[in-house]
């Protein structure tokens, strides 16, 4: 069959430049790759708490259709208002994923004359949904307060700030609490992707500012530490009036299935009772900066299960990921364009079931690939 020269093209540029993409098989190792942040993934209490709450409803397979066609359901209004309780929100909204809220609120957030200023760090579901928005939209330095206002004093129209709490490649985090502040002094609204905060941190790195005049909206997703699939936008209850009409990645989609969606309210009863995991997961941080400290490893500034070592070049960090992958270790090797040339590197997630032993094999074979270089 025929094909686009420029697909060919494509793709010979990006193997040439070893950074083409491929499906591999799961790997079966030592697991320092996952999203898995608690175990919740692999828990059987879970799914058994989901099944319980699917008994207390009549459900489907499938949803059968959009939400406001015919895929609304008992269970999907009574687990909004579960979650809007849990996150102390006046109403939350389900999206079937992260990427699919994170789209369906940045295409509708602003007008052709608002202003969104975004970091220049946050997830390309976030910039993807922007690129759909015909409002204008600036990039503010990472976790730069100062370039912020600066750029907010010479913004124009409504203005929204958007920013993730705990970054997915670096792993640190945003200054919320300030961030709203500035917000405040602009009237501006603000955006939080929560995604790799949400079960980490419980509520998420913005328990506490749910009342914040200009916290606009939060984007909760459930495939991270949560242990599920499945996402939702929380705020207040215009917020979800605007979304349901005007949100099209919500309006044009299926609606998620039953399974899924007790799933996702399991998920929040099981973390209610994770604090040991949550204890586990924070040693288990320390041990590995302090281990590989030790080890005079450069290892990036994050507290949190989202640690790096910056290898540079495709190829090399692809090296590094299969010398460990030999040992049966697994960490993914993050290349350009997903970062930028010269900051290719190795993400290393933590979980709180990686042992003390899995750690100290993970540094001893890092050094291998260190000295390889």
């Amino acid at each position: 069959m025929n094909i686009p020269i420029h697909w060919i093209n494509k793709l010979k540029a990006r193997e040439e430049e070893n950074a083409l993409r491929a499906l591999s098989f799961p790997f079966l190792g030592i697991d320092f790759y996952s999203n898995d942040y608690l175990g919740l993934a692999r828990s059987v209490s879970l799914r058994e708490k989901a099944n319980a709450i699917l008994a207390n409803y009549h459900c489907k397979n499938g949803s059968t259709g959009s939400r406001l066609i015919a895929g609304n359901t008992y269970l999907a209004m009574d687990a909004e208002a579960y979650l809007a309780r849990f996150y102390q929100a006046e109403k939350a909204l389900l999206y079937n994923s992260g990427y699919s809220a994170n789209v369906g609120l940045m295409s509708c957030l602003a007008e052709r004359n608002d202003t969104i200023l975004y970091d220049a760090l946050v997830h390309a579901s976030i910039r993807d949904g922007m690129r759909m928005s015909f409002a204008k939209q600036h990039a503010f330095a990472h976790n730069n307060l100062e370039e912020l206002q600066s750029k907010l004093q010479k913004a124009t129209g409504t203005r929204f700030v958007v920013t993730e709490s705990i970054f997915s490649m670096d792993g640190d985090m945003a200054p919320l609490r300030e961030m709203l502040e500035v917000c405040q002094k602009y009237n501006a609204f603000c955006v939080v992707d929560e995604a790799h905060a949400v079960g980490i941190y419980e509520r998420g790195l913005s328990a506490g500012l749910e009342n914040h005049p200009n916290l606009l909206a939060r984007v909760v997703t459930f495939g991270k530490a949560m242990g599920v699939h499945g996402a939702a936008i929380v705020g207040s209850e215009k917020l979800q009036q605007y979304l349901i009409n005007f949100s099209r990645a919500f309006i044009y989609t299926t609606a998620p299935s039953d399974s899924a969606i007790a799933e996702i309210w399991a998920s929040h009863e099981q973390i209610l009772t994770a604090q040991e995991a949550r204890v586990q997961l924070a040693e288990n941080i320390r041990y590995f900066r302090e281990k590989a400290s030790l080890a005079d490893l450069a290892i990036g500034h994050s507290h949190t299960p989202i640690q790096y070592i910056v290898v540079a070049g495709n190829e090399r960090t692809k090296n590094w990921e299969k010398t460990l992958s030999k040992h049966g270790i697994h960490c993914k090797a993050i290349l350009s364009p997903t970062v930028p040339e010269g900051k290719e590197r190795l993400r290393i997630t933590l979980h709180s079931y990686n042992s003390p032993q899995e750690i100290d094999l993970l540094v001893e074979k890092l050094l291998i690939c260190k000295s390889a270089l």
